[in-house]
């Protein structure tokens, strides 16, 4: 076994929401969350009781996805309707998974980006907020806007990507870490597969992984067996 696999594998959030997606891989998402003890998982909320009701005790929490993948398809007030329904139907911790208003920061609108978040922040202070800017698609300047709005609204997390856009590279989490400094936590996620690449964002203060719940599986196992 690798000499931190327990420590990395509880780092990562495990992805099952792939519109070819069955409840044959939910059911295989479960299990995996069991066997490896990962930090959370993210899954089609319709299924968020079964989730809930199987992980009660595992110490695995569910991520939440609010206006995936593209951050243009819901309001302000269905993303928190969004949020408030898998908070009340859940019996394990929750976060909530929110990709930002890519409409607003393609037009350089970044004031009412942060407006949004500010909103569902607001309406849930206890919980975990992670926002989704899709760095891998944004030039410099809608890069240093989408990190800056989401730091100075208040979420705990900047989340790279859906991985819909590109991968995240090392350089681009620097990137991140460098505008929004040390005090919020970075989520990297898209294209993420190999052990170098994770201990070099861990070295950049990243502290959760998310993965395809395939490529999570194949992860653990490596670090498993090392």
């Amino acid at each position: 076994m690798y000499k931190d696999a327990e420590k990395i594998i509880n780092m990562i959030e495990a992805v099952s929401t792939d519109v070819r997606f069955s409840e044959t891989d939910v059911d295989k998402l479960i299990a995996d969350a069991k066997k490896y003890h990962y930090c959370r998982i993210v899954g089609p909320m319709c299924y968020i009781e079964k989730m809930s009701r199987e992980l009660e005790g595992t110490g695995v929490g569910f991520s939440a996805p609010i206006a995936t993948p593209s951050g243009v398809g819901e309001t302000t007030e269905s993303k928190i309707q969004g949020s408030k329904y898998i908070i009340e139907h859940s019996k394990i911790t929750v976060d909530i998974d929110m990709v930002i208003n890519l409409v607003y920061i393609n037009s350089g609108r970044f004031d009412l980006a942060q407006q949004d978040i500010e909103a569902v922040r607001k309406a849930f202070p206890d919980h975990c907020l992670k926002v989704v800017i899709e760095a891998p698609m944004l030039d410099d300047e809608k890069l240093r806007g989408a990190c800056l709005a989401v730091k100075n609204a208040g979420a705990d997390y900047i989340k790279t990507s859906t991985g819909a856009t590109g991968t995240t590279t090392v350089e681009l989490v620097k990137k991140i870490r460098d505008i929004a400094g040390y005090d919020i936590g970075i989520k990297a996620a898209g294209g993420i597969r190999t052990l170098e690449t994770v201990e070099a964002m861990i070295a950049l203060g990243v502290d959760r992984f998310g993965m395809n719940y395939k490529t999570a599986h194949d992860f653990s196992e490596m670090l498993m067996n090392m």
